[in-house]
């Protein structure tokens, strides 16, 4: 085994120098024999770097039947078990691999052949996860993370890799100013787009030269916005492209609406975290400014909808009634019923801060909304005192909430949107037993009054409610005879 291990490593030297010298034929780049997060006929894949040659491609495994494939195209080629899985890049050419099945459990060998040129590959035994990925700086096959259909500059000679990074982002005198530099390259255009998250209206697109660093300006009320810069598409895309939100303490996107820092004994600690966005929010990204982690990278909130963060998810689960309840995991520490403070960021920008301790222990052994300094349990609900302060997303005016059926009195109503052009607000009529009276739509910046049909119906109590996203308001008319 030591003999042919040796002359494995003299062949592969060789090859990688004929390589260096040579690079116009097509080579084996990089194996995945052993992915863990699907089944092996799912995921694995062989990766190739093409050469612009006409002739077909055989691919072979030891002594397996060889895999034949005509015509290829763009730089790269992905056998792969589903071809459905292959990236979607105009220079990647996905095929099947067909029924050819690549060992993980022990070494192997792989040939190619294309017109003249001849690729052959002795690998060790894979890794659970790893791919083996060839080296060319050093003549070897290491271990390393998938990288299917891309270029990894890291091991592969002759790329062009420029890639584009944030440095920081802050608001300041009207404006955010996002300081970008570049990587692996001295200069490039850089394109970039964003968007206001509260106004659909608002979007700026324009690019800038860049010679290694510069700060981009957007003229911004500090509203939360997409933030979206780009280089020219290169054989590296992992970094080509850089997506951020850009966020201040005047107007927070997601901001704390209560804290139960001190409940009762052998019961959880948590937070309610509210997106106050017409807009879904990602999570990630978003933490306890380094005191602990909120375990979201996947996760977003929906439009108006709150989530309840704690260390024990599955002991908060059972103390919860409400099932539709999101409940995320976070770690924060122990929050101490004395005093304590509590802050939440985004990419190390603070954006909301909560104190409690003292001056709040008339609330324990509950919890309180921070916004109104008052006690609260409400879990995953945002209450009535939202909306007196400024932060609900849409305000609800009626001309009566009693009338009588004799009279023959009506009902107005107006809903408002607070300016928001992005906001389109439901609201439902409903009976005391739940019967659907009627429902409709308000949209964005229509604050004209309306009638309810409420003069058709039988005497009794009524329910309006308003909804937007995750956020609901519900208020009680009464019809008299």
């Amino acid at each position: 085994m030591t003999s042919f291990k040796g002359i494995a490593f003299a062949v592969l030297f060789f090859v990688a120098f004929l390589y260096a010298i040579e690079p116009e034929c097509p080579r084996f780049v990089e194996f995945f024999p052993d992915p863990v997060d699907t089944t092996d006929d799912a995921g694995e894949y062989v990766e190739i770097r093409l050469a612009d040659l006409p002739e077909t491609l055989f691919v072979r495994l030891e002594d397996k039947p060889r895999i034949t494939i005509p015509n290829t195209f763009g730089n790269r080629l992905l056998l792969h078990r589903d071809s459905l899985a292959c990236p979607e890049q105009d220079s990647l050419d996905c095929r099947k691999l067909g029924g050819t099945a690549i060992p993980n459990s022990r070494e192997m060998f792989w040939t190619l052949q294309q017109g003249s040129c001849a690729d052959t590959v002795y690998l060790p035994q894979p890794k659970a996860g790893k791919v083996l990925q060839l080296d060319e700086f050093n003549g070897t096959w290491v271990y390393a993370e998938p990288t299917p259909g891309v270029a990894n500059s890291d091991y592969e000679m002759g790329i062009a890799d420029c890639g584009i990074e944030l440095v920081n982002s802050a608001f300041a005198s009207g404006f955010f100013e996002v300081a970008v530099k570049l990587s692996n390259c001295d200069s490039s255009i850089v394109y970039y787009e964003s968007e206001k998250l509260d106004l659909a209206a608002r979007h700026i697109k324009d690019s800038v030269k860049v010679n290694k660093s510069t700060i981009i300006k957007i003229e911004s009320d500090g509203m939360p916005e997409r933030f979206v810069a780009f280089v020219p598409p290169d054989d590296v895309l992992r970094n080509d492209t850089l997506r951020t939100l850009l966020v201040s303490r005047k107007a927070p996107p997601l901001s704390f609406t209560e804290v139960h820092y001190c409940p009762e004994e052998g019961y959880e600690e948590w937070v309610e975290l509210y997106n106050s966005l017409p807009r879904e929010l990602e999570l990630g990204n978003f933490d306890f400014c380094g005191r602990g982690k909120l375990y979201a990278d996947s996760v977003s909130l929906q439009a108006f909808e709150s989530a309840l963060v704690a260390k024990d998810t599955s002991a908060l689960r059972l103390e919860i009634e409400f099932n539709e309840t999101r409940i995320l995991k976070a770690s924060f520490g122990a929050l101490k019923n004395t005093a304590d403070t509590l802050a939440l960021c985004y990419a190390h920008d603070t954006l909301d801060v909560v104190t409690f301790g003292k001056e709040t222990s008339s609330v324990c052994p509950k919890g309180f909304n921070p916004r109104t300094g008052r006690k609260e349990n409400t879990p995953g609900f945002q209450s009535r005192e939202l909306a007196r302060h400024g932060t609900a997303p849409f305000n609800v005016e009626f001309s009566s909430r009693s009338v009588s059926l004799y009279k023959h009195e009506p009902i107005r109503v107006r809903v408002g949107t607070n300016g928001n052009e992005a906001l389109q607000v439901r609201w439902v009529l409903v009976s005391e037993s739940g019967r659907l009276v009627k429902e409709d739509y308000v949209e964005a910046n229509d604050d004209t009054w309306f009638v309810l049909p409420i003069l058709s119906e039988q005497p009794g109590v009524y329910f309006f409610k308003c909804i937007a996203g995750r956020y609901e308001k519900k208020y009680g008319i009464v019809l008299r005879p």
